[in-house]
């Protein structure tokens, strides 16, 4: 993983959180529409530091992974987003540790 960014130090715009959502989605295979809920789980994941290519490899970790090892969801895996964002964060930590600036998933 790179070397995560402070985060107030860290520019997130409406174009890096559409670019990111437009990652997950083409990943996953998944067509969403960017609602609220998306937008910020999107802006808090990238004030944190973490890039494009983080997020890349967290979600081909996460789907290589066997279902019984991720976090309990109301889904399998990744074929739909869960509608907690503790299982985001708890995910994002099998892959990257835990997160340690203030911020929140």
């Amino acid at each position: 993983m790179s070397q995560t960014a402070a985060p107030s130090s860290f520019p997130v715009n409406a174009i890096a959180i559409g670019q990111a959502h437009q990652l997950y989605c083409q990943l996953t295979g998944q067509s969403l529409r960017l609602a609220f809920d998306w937008e910020r789980m999107w802006y808090q994941l990238l004030r944190l530091g973490y890039s494009l290519q983080d997020l890349r490899t967290v979600i081909t970790y996460l789907q290589r992974m066997p279902c019984d090892l991720l976090p309990p969801a109301s889904d399998c895996c990744l074929c739909s987003m869960p509608d907690s964002t503790a299982w985001a964060k708890a995910s994002w930590e099998m892959v990257t540790g835990p997160v340690t600036s203030s911020g929140t998933l």
